[in-house]
């Protein structure tokens, strides 16, 4: 699957813009993960996998 394709299917289930899913969906195609300190993000997208809130890394 493609980052466009990946991104593309994030931002409606999570309500969230584009341009913030991008980096998750790079993190997901990659099998790395992003690390956000954007909670209501990380709470929207942590089922989808491949983020880490900020405080839980450090």
């Amino acid at each position: 699957m493609t980052q466009a394709s990946i991104a593309g299917r994030l931002p409606s289930p999570l309500k969230h813009p584009l341009f913030d899913t991008r980096y998750q969906a790079v993190a997901l195609e990659a099998g790395a993960a992003l690390v956000t300190a954007d909670e209501a993000y990380w709470h929207k997208a942590y089922p989808l996998g491949a983020i880490t809130l900020l405080r839980a890394a450090a």
